[in-house]
């Protein structure tokens, strides 16, 4: 580097580099700065439009009576008249749940039930049932002289649309009588967050 009061005849002051003729200067980078201190925060902006809500749904139904199948192997209506509560006025005693939206739902349902003919084997059958399909089911089978009672169930997952009709059949092949307890006997729906 040049002292003395001397002029500085290479490329670069801090890093003496020979210029080529004719050419210009490349110099490496100097050392870096001190960060200045940051500048003041600025205003907040406005705040945005709130999104879309869709209302909650959910709903639950129960009995405080017991109900008749006679057992001829066809499909048989659950009801469910005590409505436990209802978020979006969408179920109809004692037998639909009509969704007021598209989405994702569980679907629950349970009977408790006695036996007319406890002597003899049989399968139930409790089903969940879409405008007319069966969309999920479960099978019990009785083994003759072992009990009169039993509970069954049924749950899913599945989309529905607006305006579906969602019930609960029971098909078996010897009547029996549905027991009324709450606790037994159900019927219940919620939407999962979805779009709809």
């Amino acid at each position: 580097m040049s002292n003395n009061n001397q002029r500085f005849q290479g490329c670069c002051p801090l890093t003496p580099i020979p210029k080529p003729p004719k050419q210009r200067c490349i110099c490496p980078p100097g050392p870096r700065g001190q960060r200045g201190a940051p500048g003041p925060q600025g205003e907040q902006g406005p705040q945005g439009e709130p999104g879309p809500t869709v209302p909650q749904s959910a709903f639950r139904a129960t009995v405080n009576e017991s109900q008749d199948f006679v057992g001829s192997g066809i499909f048989e209506t659950v009801q469910y008249p005590i409505e436990v509560f209802d978020l979006n006025n969408e179920y109809n005693p004692p037998v639909f749940f009509t969704p007021n939206q598209d989405g994702v739902y569980s679907i629950c349902a349970s009977v408790a039930f006695i036996l007319d003919n406890p002597a003899v084997n049989q399968d139930v059958f409790i089903v969940i049932n879409v405008d007319g399909t069966d969309i999920a089911q479960n099978k019990v089978s009785f083994v003759g002289g072992t009990t009169n009672f039993g509970i069954i169930n049924v749950c899913t997952v599945t989309q529905l649309q607006a305006t579906d009709n969602v019930l609960v059949g029971i098909i078996t092949d010897q009547p029996l009588t549905s027991d009324p307890t709450q606790s037994g006997t159900h019927f219940e729906a919620a939407r999962f967050p979805s779009p709809q």
